[in-house]
């Protein structure tokens, strides 16, 4: 069967989008993909170091861009989580925050 996995959407103070995978199973590994919509849509992530930087989470297992938009798949431990600042299609390319 399915892992329990939860998705959520938020938006900071400053009006910027967000998304968050979690691995809800206190005992299995997931596999999660999630598609990011939009030809020019940008993603960002944090390092190690609490650094944001453009591309996918350390958690990622595989990444593809189309026409359609940023595809990323990730293998979560239990209880281990990813998030995501999205830039929506903008038609411009998307840079990290200072």
């Amino acid at each position: 069967g399915g892992i329990p996995t939860l998705v959520g959407e938020f938006v900071d103070e400053r009006g910027r989008s967000y998304v968050m995978l979690v691995n809800l199973s206190q005992t299995r590994n997931s596999h999660i993909r999630v598609t990011f919509p939009g030809k020019h849509v940008g993603m960002f992530s944090w390092n190690w170091e609490g650094k944001e930087v453009a591309g996918p989470a350390y958690s990622q297992c595989g990444v593809t861009r189309d026409e359609t938009g940023i595809t990323v798949q990730h293998f979560l431990a239990p209880g281990q989580e990813a998030v995501y600042r999205i830039v929506p299609d903008s038609g411009q390319a998307a840079k990290a925050a200072p």
